[in-house]
């Protein structure tokens, strides 16, 4: 997963933010399991697409799908709701300009 997520390739690294938001979802306690390899996950390539703003450098924009900065962001409020006390700290200190989802923080 790792190695799809450095490739920077817009389709792999989707493929991966897909399964990871899955299981996050399907598995209740692997959000909390998943908190000390978030500078593994949330790695520098996927902080590039963010800062992107789903804003596509290929001649042509694909309508089909949601652009690739949204579906970062799911994923990174779907680690926060899921991954307890500490996932707000962890995902900050990768992508600073993430703001919180959870209105008691």
């Amino acid at each position: 997963m790792r190695l799809a997520l450095l490739t920077r390739n817009p389709d792999q690294v989707l493929s991966v933010i897909q399964i990871l938001k899955h299981m996050v979802q399907t598995h209740p306690t692997l959000g909390t399991s998943l908190v000390p390899y978030y500078c593994q996950i949330i790695t520098p390539s996927l902080n590039g697409f963010l800062s992107k703003g789903g804003r596509s450098t290929f001649d042509q924009m694909d309508y089909s799908r949601p652009p690739l900065s949204v579906e970062i962001l799911d994923m990174l409020e779907l680690f926060e709701k899921h991954g307890g006390k500490t996932a707000y700290e962890n995902i900050k200190l990768m992508v600073p300009t993430y703001e919180s989802c959870c209105s008691s923080l």
